[in-house]
């Protein structure tokens, strides 16, 4: 592992979880306030090719706007906030000077960011607004850091078969198993130290589930990354990326966990 990475991980994940234990909600809805926006902003950049132009001064306060929602809670606010993205999104590209070939894709990604981003991270603000929500949000976070760092790890040392050579040739089989299984064993150690309200059945659902949902969305991201030939979404981040590398095997599970505690925990 570069010195790079590893410095940044010693340094964020002690913040991270004394932010998570020791202050109140609002501060981890500002956390994800501020990370989503730059991801936002990220994707709109990976995704300015061949003419493509997508609207992050429509895109980005609105996705921040999106988490704002997520905050209070008060989902009617979607009825009018689908159409005010897609009608501003709609009216400031028809007032700018794009290539009018691209303006459906400007105006589809633009829509398509929000909700891959601030909206599907916005559940995470749900979680944390829970009772359980602490113990969940680091529940979370300890899977996929660990299930992330795993992988990475092992792969890189001893992986021969690929798990998606078009669209990340560095990912193989060998390092995604382990992965999950490191994971899973992330949700049993979870239970015995912070979290022992968890039953043996949520442990292995979780460990599982999360796992191979954070390794769909480090895929999905990578898609994205091969498809506008970059590495990373930008180097803001030491070893590690962009903040969109760091938050691509968020995208689905926070969704996940929170529909789970909602219908099957307690």
């Amino acid at each position: 592992m570069p010195y790079s990475r590893l410095i940044v991980a010693l340094i964020f994940i002690p913040l991270f979880y004394l932010l998570v234990r020791y202050l109140p909600p609002y501060a981890f809805f500002i956390l994800i306030l501020a990370a989503t926006m730059i991801g936002l902003y990220e994707f709109y950049t990976i995704l300015s090719i061949d003419g493509i132009q997508p609207s992050k001064i429509i895109g980005i306060p609105l996705g921040g706007l999106s988490s704002f929602i997520f905050y209070k809670g008060d989902f009617s606010l979607i009825n009018i906030f689908i159409p005010a993205v897609i009608f501003l999104a709609i009216i400031e590209r028809i007032i700018s000077k794009g290539d009018i070939k691209k303006a459906f894709a400007d105006v589809s990604i633009t829509f398509f960011g929000i909700f891959l981003i601030p909206w599907l991270m916005g559940y995470q603000i749900l979680i944390r607004n829970l009772e359980e929500g602490m113990n969940l949000i680091l529940l979370l976070y300890a899977i996929i850091w660990v299930g992330d760092t795993t992988a990475y790890a092992i792969g890189s040392r001893i992986g021969r078969h690929k798990l998606a050579p078009v669209l990340s040739p560095r990912k193989s089989w060998e390092g995604a198993i382990v992965g999950l299984l490191a994971g899973i064993g992330m949700s049993f150690i979870s239970k015995f130290t912070f979290f022992n309200t968890l039953n043996y059945r949520d442990c292995l659902i979780l460990g599982l589930g999360l796992s191979i949902l954070g390794q769909l969305g480090d895929i999905s991201e990578s898609m994205f990354k091969r498809g506008a030939e970059v590495k990373d979404s930008s180097t803001l981040i030491p070893g590690h990326g962009g903040f969109l590398d760091k938050m691509d095997s968020l995208l689905y599970t926070g969704p996940a966990l929170y529909y789970y505690h909602k219908y099957f925990m307690g």
